[in-house]
């Protein structure tokens, strides 16, 4: 199916989409314009010292422009400004510092390649500018270029990392785009990732997220090692902890990356930090980063049998009801809880038992143990109650994803279509093959759509029986190039986008089968009706 969901714009609508924007620097900008001497020089009473030396009024991390505050700062590096005077300041982007070395030390060419990369300009800005120019001459020159200067760590830091990895995220830069150059990416992941705070390995994670499915997994263990150090220093950090934003969006991430709570991609210490960040953020979370957090954490499985993880789920189940009466969700954090409510009523997900509880046993006698399950299932099933007036009321009231979507069903689905009910009217007859349903609506205000779906009780001959009659029914996704995020058909490598396989992955846990029919194969058979007759057949195991 091609449809127009396959080319909306990722979750993270409340990402910062620089990476490394922080308006507080910039506070005290107008109050000290003023005080610029018009002539003269910067060592004066009118300059004053900067807050952070690395931001100017209109730029971060960079220098070597005539800025307009470039006279303010004491730092290191001498630029004349707009104000005429010489301030001495490590200033921004258009600031006139010279930059993060010592005094009169200039910046590598990288660095201003960096800020056009990051903000589509120069050489970077031409809408003409394909994917893999980006990411040769932008993405893998500039990591290659900081990773060849033994300096590097005087102009690159933790900021400059989370720029370099938002700017790949505007020109839709995938894995497969830099695979042949992984080492190049990998070793400066490893070298400044440590420098990161909250912010920045969020925005560098979310950027990770949307290259592959499962690329966690990708890494070597000393990057994934890195990588999760760097979130577990800052989820709950003392002065700089991960707010409400940030951990919706490293959330998401990890979940898009292909972790799971319950298969040791994360250490119980990291798990908890995760949850009390949850915790702490639940009553500032926006109505986007509520849906984010909720999908994520019922995707990647949390232990609804873990007392503390229930309780925190019903909080964010009764969050989203307030933000539904309110009116206050847009459709595409609708469907993320909708998405999510069918997890939690649809599939076996919430009767699993975690084999970890949250108190020790051996801190408890036998009946307190007891006690505890009861509460636990007394506990799970008033949040699956509550789960359930929440999905009705989103159906009946505010939702239905039938009646919002806008789907557009392809010529290559209308032949498949075509070609299914020929064959199931040659081995029985059109009775059965009308009971063929296209464009079928599944789960939570029917957010699921799927292209064909096939009842379990449609049945062909003696010989030929669908295995639809041993589970719910039978979906058939005809998957066009869109549902794909590498397509080389020189090498024939071909690797399904991540929201294809989240929707196998949620389709199967409901029990249904699931087959796909992707477009390659399709067009290979041409207009050979019997060909494609005899593939479907192969398909369906008939």
């Amino acid at each position: 199916m091609d449809n127009n969901k396959d080319n909306q714009k990722d979750n993270n609508t409340n990402e910062n989409s620089d990476g490394w924007l922080n308006r507080s620097h910039f506070n005290n900008s107008e109050k000290n314009k003023n005080n610029h001497s018009k002539a003269g020089h910067g060592q004066g009473k009118q300059n004053r010292r900067p807050i952070n030396f690395t931001n100017g009024r209109r730029g971060r991390d960079y220098s070597g422009g005539r800025g307009r505050d470039c006279s303010r700062g004491r730092g290191s590096g001498q630029a004349r400004g707009r104000y005429g005077g010489r301030g001495r300041g490590q200033a921004g982007e258009r600031g006139g510092g010279r930059g993060h070395g010592q005094a009169g030390e200039r910046n590598p060419s990288y660095i201003p390649q960096l800020i056009r990369f990051n903000k589509k300009q120069g050489e970077f800005s031409s809408a003409n500018l394909s994917v893999n120019d980006a990411t040769n001459n932008g993405f893998i020159n500039i990591a290659q270029q900081v990773n060849h200067d033994p300096n590097s760590g005087k102009h690159f830091r933790g900021q400059s990392l989370a720029m370099l990895f938002t700017g790949a995220s505007k020109y839709k830069i995938k894995f497969h785009h830099w695979e042949t150059n992984q080492s190049i990416v990998w070793n400066l992941l490893i070298a400044y990732t440590p420098l990161t705070n909250s912010q920045q390995i969020a925005n560098i994670l979310n950027s990770l997220s949307k290259m592959r499915r499962g690329l966690f997994h990708v890494m070597d263990e000393e990057l994934r090692r890195i990588l999760l150090d760097a979130i577990d220093r800052n989820v709950n950090h003392d002065e700089d902890p991960f707010n409400s934003q940030g951990i919706a969006n490293t959330l998401l991430a990890l979940d898009q990356m292909g972790l799971k709570w319950n298969n040791n991609d994360l250490t119980p210490a990291l798990q908890s930090k995760l949850l009390v960040s949850v915790d702490r953020n639940a009553n500032g979370f926006n109505s986007q980063n509520i849906a984010n957090t909720l999908l994520a954490l019922v995707e990647m499985q949390i232990p609804i049998a873990d007392l503390h993880c229930l309780q925190l789920i019903r909080k964010l189940i009764n969050q989203v009801g307030v933000y539904l009466n309110d009116e206050d969700f847009i459709i595409e954090a609708k469907d993320q809880v909708a998405l999510a409510l069918t997890w939690l009523l649809h599939t076996e997900y919430c009767l699993s038992r975690s084999t970890n509880t949250t108190t020790s046993t051996s801190s408890k006698s036998r009946s307190s143990c007891i006690d505890e399950t009861c509460n636990i299932e007394i506990d799970q099933a008033e949040v699956l109650e509550e789960c359930r007036r929440l999905a009705h009321d989103l159906a009946e009231r505010h939702y239905n994803a039938q009646e919002t979507g806008n789907i557009t069903i392809s010529d290559l689905q209308k032949d498949v279509f075509t070609c299914l009910k020929l064959m199931i009217t040659k081995n029985t007859n059109s009775n059965q093959a009308s009971c063929l349903r296209e464009e079928h609506r599944l789960g939570v205000s029917n957010c699921v759509s799927v292209d064909i779906f096939i009842p379990p009780d449609l049945r062909c001959n003696e010989n030929i029986v669908t295995l639809a009659a041993e589970k719910k029914g039978t979906v058939i996704e005809v998957n066009g190039p869109s549902h794909f995020s590498i397509m080389d058909r020189h090498s024939n490598k071909y690797e399904y986008n991540i929201q294809t396989l989240k929707k196998k992955d949620l389709l199967e846990a409901m029990g249904y089968i699931y087959i796909d029919i992707p477009y390659y194969e399709w067009c290979h058979l041409k207009r050979d009706k019997d060909a494609k007759v005899s593939y479907l057949k192969n398909k369906l195991q008939m």
